[in-house]
């Protein structure tokens, strides 16, 4: 009986002591998890964030060289590729040669111009002579009409001549324009990366036709940050400034750390294709999600952490 009595006694003082151990582990828990929610916030829907800059060539033509492939890192201002510029650069020694044809001309309107100033004089000098010829009869009244007939005759060839140069000089202005404008438009068919980034999503080859405006790649930039999206019960003590610890699900075992750099105007569901019109029909009532941008203290090492667009973050803020 008492071997039995004692062996109650030992049970039950096992299980208070496994219920104390219990009890203490629910209650550390509940301590972490509550002071994690007090002094932090957290969120798994968040991601990567960059910059794709599309390019998109400025003419139309077939691609004659091309410098890089898919997923290629560039450096900013280095070569992409080129589209076959023979016929641009026709249009330029076209325009040279316009260029040229113009200035010949301005320098003929101008000679003409001198011609017609001699002539002017010439005929102004025999004018106000035979006026004064006239007076004294010595000459006949038709022979000064005459010479007044020249006069003008002579006066409007300078006029003419002045409005032909006028427009020598204003064709050598616009042959002028040609040229710079041929000039630029057979630099577009050197296309060169706008910034440092990844190359991605690369549509043609060499041989393919491109045309204006329309992408052919996308630079993404080195530079990165988190998209977040906290529930709106998570920003009440959300501030710009405060520290961030970024998990990258690519990347369990590194810790990165960043600063909340603006927090969003709107809701993601305001900003949306379609926003939500609360004010007709029925309403249910569900947490919405606010954008926060997270920065990086420091950018990862692109050789030690490839970090493309969208990959699965979670970022906790101290708030307090």
């Amino acid at each position: 009986m008492n071997k039995e009595k004692g062996g109650r006694g030992k049970k039950k003082k096992r299980i208070v002591a496994y219920l104390i151990i219990i009890i203490a582990a629910l209650t550390v828990t509940v301590s972490y998890y509550y002071y994690l929610s007090i002094y932090y916030v957290s969120t798994d829907d968040a991601f990567i964030g960059g910059q794709p800059v599309l390019i998109a060539p400025h003419v139309s033509g077939y691609v004659s060289k091309l410098y890089i492939s898919d997923n290629e890192h560039v450096k900013k201002g280095q070569l992409l590729l080129e589209i076959n510029p023979k016929s641009f650069q026709l249009k330029l020694n076209e325009a040279k040669v316009d260029l040229e044809v113009a200035k010949s001309k301005l320098k003929v309107a101008k000679s003409n111009y001198e011609i017609a100033i001699d002539a002017q004089n010439t005929t102004a000098i025999d004018m106000y002579r035979n006026q004064l010829l006239s007076t004294g009869s010595a000459i006949s009244l038709e022979k000064f009409e005459h010479t007044i007939a020249l006069y003008q005759a002579a006066k409007s060839a300078v006029k003419a001549q002045q409005a032909l140069i006028q427009l020598s000089k204003s064709n050598v202005d616009k042959a002028t324009a040609n040229i710079a404008q041929s000039e630029l438009t057979l630099s577009y068919t050197k296309i060169y990366a706008p910034a440092s980034g990844y190359v991605t999503k690369k549509n043609f080859d060499v041989g393919s036709f491109v045309s204006t405006g329309n992408p052919v790649m996308a630079v993404v930039l080195d530079n990165k940050w988190v998209n977040a999206n906290f529930k709106e019960t998570q920003i009440t003590n959300l501030r710009v400034g405060q520290p961030v610890d970024i998990e990258i699900d690519a990347y369990p075992s590194q810790t990165f750390k960043g600063t909340v750099q603006s927090i969003q105007s709107g809701t993601g569901a305001a900003f949306s294709l379609l926003p939500p019109e609360n004010a007709t029909g029925n309403f249910v009532k569900t947490v919405q999600r606010v954008p926060v941008k997270i920065v990086f203290k420091q950018i990862p090492d692109p050789n030690k952490y490839f970090l493309p667009l969208g990959l699965s973050v979670v970022p906790t803020v101290k708030i307090k």
